[in-house]
């Protein structure tokens, strides 16, 4: 028996497919040694716990992680305006450092949350952000946001004359596998709900940084992202894996070579190269070696 995709599959897989189809992808794969790193954040959870009674999931401290090595090359902040017909394109700084990152629904579906303003937080606030965001799907009708999100991108794309969305939105409320909504009853029930307390479609809509983490899933299994899809204008997305156990070879304190257990984490940059190359990520690369070197230290 076929099993039809629901409105959030098919809100993801229209996303994906146009990521292909219009980005021109470049992946790398970075692999940092981050055991020290790893000492740190053991020492940050413990003092937030102690003062705050706050949990700093690993997760957590590897979005500022990656925020930190943002700051360090802005242009991978920045969003790009192309145009296949006149061969003409522009990329824009954003101010803030927004995150998207892919929840996983009780469906086993991904809905990416996004994390406003990461650039700014604390180690604090991005875990009180975390947590809040849990607390929101809680109370959150996802078909209801989705279908939100639908009407709303739809009227946006045909302001701007970009009829494609239609065909879409027709399909998804008059088709054979139409949206069936819930009922007036329910829906005033859900809206009655303050919008401070559960997601809004501003949360999936901002423009954002994709950053998936298939260690959160899958935290036991050795691997890496090599592939992802960058989510348009941004022209980033980053793929953590799960932390492993590596023999490497280090310095002892004679400065001779030795073999050591070291945790490595594997980490894929996707990039959209109209906008950047090779050489605009290498900053990004570089403030992260400090980072697990000690020799920078992180933003609290």
């Amino acid at each position: 028996m076929d099993k039809k995709f629901s409105l959030a599959k098919k809100i993801i897989a229209y996303s994906t497919v146009n990521s292909w189809k219009r980005v021109p992808h470049v992946t790398f794969l970075y692999e940092p040694d981050i055991t020290e790193l790893y000492t740190l954040y053991l020492s940050e959870k413990e003092k937030l716990l102690r003062s705050c009674k706050i949990s700093l999931s690993f997760n957590t401290f590897v979005l500022k992680f990656i925020v930190e090595g943002i700051k360090a090359a802005p242009v991978l902040n920045t969003t790009l305006k192309y145009s296949d017909f006149f061969m003409e394109g522009s990329i824009r700084q954003t101010g803030k450092i927004n995150l998207g990152i892919p929840w996983l629904l009780e469906t086993g579906e991904a809905l990416p949350v996004v994390v406003r303003d990461a650039g700014n937080k604390s180690f604090e606030e991005l875990a009180v952000t975390i947590e809040g965001i849990k607390l929101k799907l809680k109370n959150t009708n996802i078909e209801e946001l989705l279908f939100r999100i639908l009407i709303k991108d739809t009227l946006r794309k045909l302001s701007c004359m970009d009829f494609t969305w239609l065909k879409r939105l027709v399909s998804i409320l008059l088709g054979k596998n139409r949206l069936h909504r819930a009922g007036k009853e329910e829906r005033q029930k859900y809206y009655s709900i303050p919008e401070t307390d559960r997601l809004n479609p501003e949360d999936i809509m901002t423009p954002a940084i994709i950053v998936s983490n298939i260690g959160s899933v899958a935290g036991k299994i050795n691997g890496a992202l090599t592939l992802l899809e960058i989510i348009p204008p941004h022209i980033v997305a980053f793929g953590i894996g799960s932390v492993q156990e590596r023999p490497c070879v280090v310095k002892d304190e004679n400065n001779g070579n030795i073999i050591a257990a070291r945790k490595i984490l594997p980490l894929c940059i996707a990039f959209d190269h109209r906008a950047i190359g090779f050489n605009d990520i290498v900053p990004f690369l570089e403030k992260l070696d400090r980072l697990c070197s000690g020799a920078d230290e992180m933003g609290k």
